[in-house]
């Protein structure tokens, strides 16, 4: 399943529950409807209120309207990426491959990171956050440990790009070499996802412009579909 389906299904899973609650509601108000008329073919009258009557056939009615709202919401959402947050999109349904370095440090430090990696692997995102932030907290965090935090703040079920951009801009100060190029390149693409199109050329650029970069090529597609799109 591609990440930009993931993530469809990550934002629909956010509304899944407030649906299936309008649902239901709507079920209850059209089931006992349905009973009050059955018991009237029956000659039995319960002889509600009419402003029960009136209450249950509105709570039907904004039940309906509310469930054709949301779902209405959801398919603009879904539809409302542009052309190169769609590329963005697609450049990250293959998750960045950490390296056994995030590991290092201190024992209980290592051993927060370690979990991380290892949640992070299995593409539980949000679990291996929390660890990177227990680090974080313990004031141990390294530039390993905020550039994996942004990784994860993209990828996880409902992605945080702003936040992630400063994860990234944290990294690269306290180690601006190391993850110079992927820096750039996950921080274009959270420009990108937030349309912020200045900063997102600009990182791209410089993508493309590193000789060690391997994804030169790939920033030079998405900047000419920046481009197309003035």
């Amino acid at each position: 399943m591609s990440h930009e389906k993931n993530q469809d299904k990550h934002n629909f899973d956010e509304w899944e529950p407030k649906a299936q609650q309008l649902i239901n509601a709507k079920f209850d108000l059209e089931k006992q409807l349905s009973w009050e008329q059955s018991l009237a073919e029956r000659g039995i009258y319960r002889k509600p209120s009419t402003a029960k009557r009136i209450s249950l056939r509105r709570g039907l009615a904004v039940a309906a309207s509310l469930l054709f709202l949301l779902a209405a919401g959801w398919f603009m959402m879904i539809q409302s990426n542009t052309p190169a947050q769609k590329m963005a999109l697609k450049y990250m349904e293959s998750p960045h491959q950490l390296v056994d370095e995030v590991q290092r440090g201190a024992e209980g430090i290592a051993q927060n990171k370690g979990r991380a990696m290892e949640a992070y692997y299995n593409r539980q995102y949000e679990v291996a956050l929390k660890h990177l932030q227990t680090i974080e907290a313990q004031g141990q965090a390294d530039a390993d440990v905020y550039f994996q935090m942004g990784l994860c703040l993209m990828y996880q079920k409902m992605p945080n790009y702003t936040v992630a951009l400063q994860s990234f801009a944290e990294a690269q100060s306290l180690d601006a070499e190391s993850y110079q190029d992927e820096i750039n390149w996950y921080s274009a693409l959270c420009y990108v996802l937030t349309d912020q199109t200045d900063a997102a050329k600009t990182a791209l650029q410089k993508v493309a412009d590193s000789p060690s970069s391997r994804k030169h090529k790939d920033a030079e597609q998405l900047l000419q579909t920046l481009a197309t799109r003035q």
